[in-house]
Parts: structure tokens; sequence; C-alpha cells
């Protein structure tokens, strides 16, 4: 379990980043990270991976369940792989949806 640990640290430490008012979102291949900055409960209700409906989303480090909308408290992480690269994340939440650019 420490080593799963120890690379995912290793993996956050070379992620693109970009922040919203609410959202933090880093990318590190084959990652997505997305973080609560704000201050209020955001309501993730969809992510899509470079306008390719072929670019699904998994949660999770084993990458086992596909994504369904989530909802984040301040400070709450969600970890999304995708079979893509990364060039563009879409994510829409229950106030606004903004496109991310790595």
């Amino acid at each position: 379990m420490w080593i799963v640990a120890i690379i995912v640290i290793a993996l956050v430490s070379n992620y693109y980043s970009e922040t919203s008012s609410e959202l933090e979102v880093k990318y590190g291949q084959p990652y997505l990270v997305i973080t609560n900055v704000g201050t209020r409960t955001v309501r993730v209700l969809d992510v899509s991976v470079n306008e390719r409906e072929e670019c699904k989303l998994f949660r999770g480090l084993l990458a086992i369940e596909e994504f369904k909308s989530q909802e984040l408290k301040v400070g709450d992480q969600i970890l999304l792989h995708s079979p893509c690269h990364i060039v563009r994340a879409t994510i829409k939440t229950d106030a606004s949806s903004r496109t991310y650019s790595f």
C-alpha cells in the first residue's frame, strides 16, 4: 500500500495544474485530479476529455469504475484515469462549466 501512495505522490508532483474559483484541476499522465478549493460543496456533474466520446473517465487508482456525478465537499478530491492523453477537460458542475487545458 505504501508503494502505491509513493507512486501517486510522485505522479502528482509532475502534474500540470489549473485553478478556478472553486476547483483545482491537475493532470499528470495518466491521472486527472479534481480538488474542491472553493468555499462550498460542489457537485461535479460531468467531465469530458478532448471533446471525444471514446475518452471515458474511470475513478480511482485502479480505474475500475466509470466516473459518475459526484459531490465534493471543500478539500475533497476525485482521482480519474483516461485511456486518452488529456489535452482538454471540460468539467460541468452544478454552478458552471469550464474547460481546462494542459
